[in-house]
């Protein structure tokens, strides 16, 4: 979702008062206008985020859980926030990301049990260093 060549993109910058929004020096507010432009336009109330107790809560796509405290895929404004009758927050900012595999490499000793493991055997030997040993069960 973007800004329009002949009319978006002129308009904006005449109500900004910029020469070039795509202008290095307002790539910050391009930014903004962009995740502005997508939380009017994709994102629905009591469908992908809620206001609940006062805060804006997301609403998983997969799950459809609440996820509080968290932005999900995309960080909304704060002006967008306050538009929808959220308080206003500081700003989270991710210093370091991990991925799963990486978080399970710091541990010296890893144990767990599924039904499905054996079917992705090479990928815990590659990844993980880890063998996998099937339990038969027992009948009675």
């Amino acid at each position: 979702m973007l800004l329009t060549e002949d009319a978006g993109i002129p308009k904006l910058e005449r109500l900004l008062s910029v020469d070039n929004l795509y202008d290095p020096g307002n790539i910050e507010v391009l930014h903004h206008v962009n995740q502005a432009l997508k939380a009017h336009i994709l994102f629905h109330r009591d469908v992908d985020y809620m206001v609940k107790d006062g805060e804006v809560v997301i609403v998983d796509e997969f799950t459809g859980r609440l996820m509080p405290g968290g932005d999900g895929p995309m960080v909304f404004t704060r002006r967008w926030r306050r538009r929808k009758g959220s308080r206003s927050r500081t700003e989270n900012q991710t210093l370091r990301t991990i991925t799963f595999q990486n978080y399970f490499r710091m541990f010296d000793k890893l144990a767990g049990m599924t039904g499905t493991a054996d079917t992705e055997a090479a990928e815990f030997q590659q990844i993980y260093k880890l063998a996998v040993t099937i339990v038969r069960r027992t009948r009675r």
